[in-house]
């Protein structure tokens, strides 16, 4: 009798934990956020803020600058697939922390690839032209202060105040103009 009572108490604490016997959470799953969201993504001379959006395994994106798209599957807490870029495509896998703020990965050619969960709240929305010369100034100056801390996302506000001229050079070149500016 004691042993049945023992058991009893065990499966009422487990219900009372949300728990289930049987069922084991493995450390690499992923947490319950998933892949969805904004990121704040780098690699090796630059980054890119990333929005994802998930449907079950497959994921789906943008990012920005670089006018890119990422196709992707999730398996397990790992997304595997493909960026697509204007003039180039690659692939890449990422790997998410049990904590589901952050994941590691690499592009195919073993280059890293990380990035950091941004709260969307906290991301100010950048207008496309300033109204002032204190806007801009203050524009580029908070653009500034956020691409010295690793969010190299922040040339996208000063790409859209720069004036390149009639004929405006392709993507690639005013990001590096606005990377050396900076």
């Amino acid at each position: 009798m004691p042993r049945l009572l023992m058991l009893a108490a065990l499966l009422l604490a487990l219900a009372a934990a949300g728990g289930s016997p049987g069922r084991a959470v493995a450390a690499d799953e992923p947490a319950a956020t998933g892949w969805e969201g904004t990121w704040a993504t780098r690699w090796r001379d630059s980054g890119a803020r990333m929005s994802l959006e998930q449907d079950g395994e497959r994921v789906t994106g943008s990012y920005t600058p670089q006018e890119g798209r990422i196709e992707a599957r999730v398996d397990g807490n790992r997304l595997i697939g493909q960026w697509i870029e204007p003039g180039g495509r690659g692939g890449f896998e990422f790997t998410l922390a049990p904590d589901g703020a952050t994941f590691s990965g690499r592009f195919d050619n073993g280059e890293w690839w990380t990035g950091a969960r941004l709260d969307e709240t906290a991301v100010p929305r950048w207008p496309r032209h300033a109204e002032s010369p204190r806007a801009v100034a203050r524009i580029v100056a908070e653009a500034l202060n956020r691409y010295r801390d690793g969010r190299f996302e922040a040339v996208n506000p000063v790409l859209a105040l720069l004036d390149f001229g009639e004929e405006t050079p392709p993507l690639e070149v005013r990001i590096d103009r606005v990377q050396r500016l900076f």
